[in-house]
């Protein structure tokens, strides 16, 4: 999960998402150059 060395725990809502994004197959890819529907459609409401 990147760099750095954290003095906490790494909270478990974190490891799950980033469990399923592994499973979902997401890891190591980038968002589409035009941005992501869904945030942008948030980001305006």
């Amino acid at each position: 999960m990147e760099m750095g060395i954290p003095n906490i725990p790494t909270p478990e809502i974190a490891k799950e998402a980033e469990k399923k994004a592994i499973d979902a197959g997401l890891q190591g890819s980038y968002p589409p150059f035009d941005g992501i529907p869904q945030l942008k459609k948030a980001g305006c409401d």
